[in-house]
């Protein structure tokens, strides 16, 4: 191997680094003075560097700042801009807290905002501070704030074993990650001790309680200890990413999983793992295997908790359901890339249990690595065996039914035993046992069989009423059948337990099936995201509303839900939050949980296309963490599905306007033609008049002039349609309707083409009981007119053209023919559209006259309709609506 490829980068050592990058650049950068306690420094080293960007020119402004009382520090609060804190009113009382909304509306360049681990008065946006400065990064607002390092969460447990202080409040490692500096403000133990007793940590009784509890030597070099070797794992990941993983001997990226259940300890296995994939700079995952056993509402809660830490540490959370954990395990290891697996400290297997520990099949199973670290669960225990129950007898529930069933079984031998031997009756137990094992956990199981031996034996076997046995074959028949019971009543249990992880499977699967069916199946965009939204309310219990964001303020909203709680001011403020931040936030979060709803943004290809609100039946339960899973999943689904029809409405946006540059081009062609035409002639005949010989002479003068008015005839004529097209178009035109006699109609027409039809002859069918139509008379003479004009223009000289009207019911019909070429049949359906002419035809006319008429008829509830008849050339029939016939004066 040369020299350049032993320091050639890792591809996808540098794939993350510039997604790392991006996601810096895309927001606000953030700085954290990081401390080993209270009273290092860490808001003074703020506010210094913050007058030296005042000093640079730099907009700053004090979001919040706590001083704590130190003169120091609140002199170095002097010369900057403060944002007034809001009031927050809490049980009767009132707190301030940060105005991030004022610091949003003000987007200075650089906000100061103190004590990132703070948890705000509840009534807050946010339940953390550190939430509000997320929001202010996303929003481009560059934040300095300060931390303590008790509040890192992966560094916790570390602080809490050195101090022996729970700690309450934490910063998720992900929010640190997105610092772009972390300044590390270290003074010596003893500095700071003297600080403390000098009034400049805390004041008067508090300073003194510190001296006694957490301010302690010991204490403090352990905290200052865990904070220096934090900065240092900071300094190396960033020189890792300078050098771009340019290792000689790298082997690619490392990738860790870890498995977690509800077991309290789990959070303690999220912590180490966090740790290990920050000092490896790996990625990592969390998997949650739900196999089958049912949780009380506690061990549910505690489940979301730890998904939720793992979340909030930056693990990619994954969850599968299978009754095999270590099957699941290598499975998920083996789809995503796994290099190592993390486990806490095994426990002992109990005496029912076949094939090993975890830990022995992992290794027999698969040749990833595996690493155990020390959760600090106890070495061995029967009750709790890698956080999953094997027998707990605090619920007594189910041990009471399985005794009571136990007993019924008794009765029932007790009944048959004069009928058969006692060795029969031991099949009605082991039956017991075996139903007991489809509908109980497998402590009852197992509960179950030693009771019925027990009971078998003292009831049945001879000696009666005895534990005893007298002989030895029905010693060991009664060992075979408590052998016999527990194996086949655990594996009753395992059948059960797989047939209700399948109908599970099942019942997901079609769920989803049956919501991708009305993506692909149903018409219109309501159609399908009604449907939808109507089998997510039956698969989640819950109600659903869905806003759709087709572009900046245009929304459209779906509903399935007999109350539309976006109608609420308080709701709908909530939704366009998740929407603008594109974030969750209401019901079961840390952001707006007040709200009634959750709200989960739709995010396809980077972009917010919507906003799901889902209002559960019981909002006193939290969401187990497969329905959740499910949820998220649809959400992606529907989000894609917004996302492609904004792309289509965005593709027919695109023809549209493309069809529109056409027409715009056909227009231009056509009217600068038409135009131009008799403008052209205009000039020249104004040209020959001046000339003095043809302009004295009367002869020669009438042709022109009779020609030049003919022109201007024209001209006034292209000009008129193409306003009047517009008008029509635009909708702005307003009918004038009055009484008129339908023959009025048709003779005023005749009347003004009359010159034009001196070498042609007009045949009028007119009955003489036409009826009064109420109608604008020059609008309707315009299109009638026009749909004449068009005649004259394909009919030779001394060719006839007829026009005939007639009443049938409430409709008059007035027919218009000629005995031209006739109409293309392929183009029989186009001649109504606006600047079309049938290809082929004598230049002269914009093709607006047919397209107005149809516009005019339509506007009076008309219709207008293009043949060709038998005996050749084209037929246009007109059918207008008759109303009530006015009253006439006698």
């Amino acid at each position: 191997m040369s020299e350049s490829d032993a320091i050639r980068p890792d591809p996808d050592e540098l794939l993350k680094n510039i997604k790392k990058a991006r996601t810096r650049e895309q927001g606000g950068k953030l700085k954290i003075f990081l401390g080993m306690s209270a009273g290092v420094g860490k808001t003074y080293a703020m506010l210094e560097a913050a007058h030296a960007l005042l000093k640079d020119g730099s907009d700053v402004i004090a979001g919040i700042v706590e001083t704590h009382g130190r003169a120091e520090t609140q002199k170095l609060l002097e010369g900057l801009s403060v944002i007034p804190r809001k009031e927050v009113h809490y049980r009767g009382k009132k707190f301030t807290e940060l105005d991030i909304d004022a610091l949003l509306a003000r987007k200075p360049e650089y906000a100061l905002v103190d004590e990132l681990a703070h948890t705000n008065v509840p009534g807050s946006r946010h339940e953390k501070r550190w939430q509000d400065i997320v929001e202010l990064l996303d929003h481009g607002i560059n934040v300095y704030t300060s931390l303590n390092i008790q509040h890192v969460e992966s560094r916790k447990e570390a602080v809490e074993l050195a101090t022996g202080i729970t700690i309450r409040e934490s910063v998720p490692d992900s929010v640190i990650e997105r610092a772009e500096q972390i300044e590390l403000v270290d003074i010596p133990p003893d500095t700071l001790l003297e600080r403390l007793a000098e009034g400049k940590v805390y004041l008067g009784d508090k300073a003194a309680q510190a001296a006694r509890n957490f301010f302690r030597q010991d204490k403090l070099t352990a905290l200052r200890e865990i904070s220096l070797r934090f900065a240092g794992e900071v300094v190396g990941n960033e020189l890792r990413e300078l050098a771009g993983a340019a290792q000689p001997g790298a082997t690619g990226q490392e990738k860790l999983l870890v498995a977690v259940s509800h077991s309290p300890h789990s959070r303690r296995l999220i912590r180490a793992a966090r740790k290990m994939a920050f000092a490896s700079d790996a990625d990592w995952v969390v998997l949650h295997v739900d196999t089958g056993i049912v949780l009380s509402e506690d061990d549910r809660n505690r489940l979301a908790e730890n998904i939720e830490l793992a979340r909030e540490l930056g693990a990619a959370v994954l969850t599968t359901t299978d009754e095999d954990m270590v099957r699941a395990i290598v499975r998920i290891a083996k789809q995503h890339g796994v290099t190592k697996i993390l486990l806490g400290r095994p426990g002992r297997v109990p005496f029912f249990r076949t094939g090993g520990t975890m830990l022995s099949r992992l290794l027999e199973e698969t040749d990833i690595d595996i690493h155990l670290l020390h959760a600090g669960q106890p070495p061995a225990s029967s009750k709790d065996k890698f956080g999953f129950p094997v027998l707990s007898l605090g619920r007594t529930g189910p041990y009471k039914a399985v005794t009571a069933l136990i007993a019924a079984v008794t009765a029932l031998g007790a009944l048959t035993a004069p009928a058969v031997s006692y060795q029969s009756i031991g099949f009605l137990y082991l039956l017991g046992v075996l139903g007991i094992g489809v509908f109980f956990t497998i402590g009852p199981v197992l509960f179950s069989a030693l009771l019925s031996a027990v009971s078998w034996n003292f009831f049945f076997i001879p000696p009666k009423y005895t534990f005893s046995i007298s002989r030895t074959e029905d010693a060991l028949m009664c060992l075979a059948y408590l052998l016999t019971a527990v194996i086949t009543g655990s594996l009753s249990r395992r059948m059960s337990r797989n047939q209700q992880l399948l109908r599970t499977k099942e019942r997901t699967s079609e769920a989803m099936l049956d919501i991708m069916a009305q993506f692909a199946f149903k018409g219109s965009r309501a159609e399908c995201l009604q449907a939808v939204l109507a089998k997510m309310r039956g698969l989640f219990s819950g109600s659903f509303e869905l806003i759709f964001a087709k572009k900046p303020g245009d929304t459209e909203t779906f509903t399935a839900a007999s109350v539309h709680w976006l109608s609420q001011a308080r709701e709908w403020a909530v939704a366009k939050w998740v929407m603008e931040n594109g974030r969750e936030a209401g019901w079961s979060t840390e952001t707006l949980s007040s709200a009634q709803a959750l709200y989960i943004p739709l995010i396809a290809h980077g972009k917010v296309t919507g906003v799901l609100a889902y209002m559960p039946n019981n909002p006193g339960v939290a969401p187990e963490e497969e329905t959740r899973s499910l949820l998220l999943s649809v959400c992606g689904q529907l989000a894609f599905y917004l996302g492609q029809e904004i792309y289509r409405e965005q593709a027919l946006t695109a023809q549209e306007l493309q069809r529109s540059e056409k027409l715009y081009q056909t227009i231009l062609n056509s009217v600068s033609h038409e135009i131009k035409t008799p403008i052209t002639a205009i000039i020249g005949l104004v040209s020959a008049l001046e000339d003095e010989k043809i302009g004295g002479d009367q002869a020669t003068r009438k042709p022109i002039l009779d020609e030049l008015s003919e022109s201007a005839e024209r001209l006034d004529r292209e000009v008129t349609n193409i306003l009047d097209m517009s008008r029509l178009s635009s909708g702005v035109i307003s009918l004038k309707k009055e009484w008129f006699e339908a023959r009025d109609l048709v003779e005023s027409c005749a009347a003004k083409l009359g010159p034009k039809l001196r070498e042609r002859e007009l045949k009028l069918d007119l009955p003489e009981d036409l009826p009064f139509l109420h109608a604008d008379f020059s609008l309707m003479e315009q299109a009638l007119g026009n749909i004449l004009a068009n005649a004259l223009n394909y009919t030779r000289p001394g060719i006839a053209i007829e026009i005939a009207a007639a009443q049938r019911e409430d409709k008059l019909t007035i027919r218009v023919t000629d005995k031209g070429p006739g109409i293309p049949r392929e183009y029989v359906g186009k001649v109504f559209d606006r600047f079309f002419r049938v290809p082929g035809t004598p230049s002269g006319g914009t093709g607006l006259g047919l397209a107005i008429a149809k516009a005019v008829v339509e506007l009076h509830g008309g219709t207008i309709s293009a043949e060709n008849p038998g005996g050749g050339g084209a037929e246009f029939v007109l059918t207008l609506p008759v109303e009530p016939q006015p009253e006439l004066n006698k």
